[in-house]
């Protein structure tokens, strides 16, 4: 298997895991340590937590490519060429909702599995560059998803993102679950140039 993950220090964390983490709890960081507001107590934010959590074999992780979901696998070579699909805190992070979605349908062969899981935030770090995309809502996203992939399974999940457990500011999102089989039908305009 592989990955792909478009944020600069998302990818940096990744690989340094891949890459350096072999033995359970080799390193300790201090992940919090520049949030200084909503602190009960004056050491909260510069303790030290272990990582990773668990033991991470050689060769288990896949390969994690850097830049966008959409810009990566966009190639005639891909197409159909994965059984299953995950993304976890990505679709809301693609400039073009519907690329992101004709992407997934391009790489999915007939019968494979999507699977998601992850908020509709649309957050682009006000980063201008990025220029302004459409927020979508679960309702008309799963609209273009289903012109694809037959949506089998969905619901409304809580789910905290790397939040700081000793924090009195916990910021949680209402993440989207859905399992999806892809269709027979193409995937127009991907993998054409």
């Amino acid at each position: 298997g592989e990955a792909c993950e478009s944020r600069t220090l998302p990818f940096i964390g990744a690989e340094f895991v891949r890459r350096c983490c072999a033995q359970r709890e080799a390193y300790r960081i201090q992940p919090f340590a520049l949030q200084t507001c909503n602190r009960f107590r004056a050491e909260d934010h510069v303790r030290a937590t272990p990582v990773p959590d668990v033991a991470v074999e050689e060769g288990k992780l896949p390969r994690v490519r850097f830049g966008a979901f959409a810009h990566i696998y966009n190639t005639a070579s891909v197409r159909g060429s994965f059984d299953a699909l995950l993304t976890a805190f990505s679709i809301d992070t693609s400039q073009n909702i519907f690329r992101y979605v004709r992407t997934a349908a391009h790489v999915v062969r007939p019968g494979g599995l999507w699977v998601n899981f992850g908020p509709l935030a649309y957050e682009s770090d006000n980063d201008e560059s990025h220029g302004h995309g459409l927020e979508l809502s679960w309702e008309e996203l799963r609209y273009a998803v289903s012109h694809f992939f037959e949506v089998q399974e969905e619901a409304f999940v809580d789910s905290l993102n790397a939040a700081n457990a000793e924090s009195m500011m916990q910021i949680q999102y209402s993440c989207i679950y859905f399992k999806a089989v892809r269709k027979s039908n193409p995937s127009p305009g991907i993998g054409e140039s």
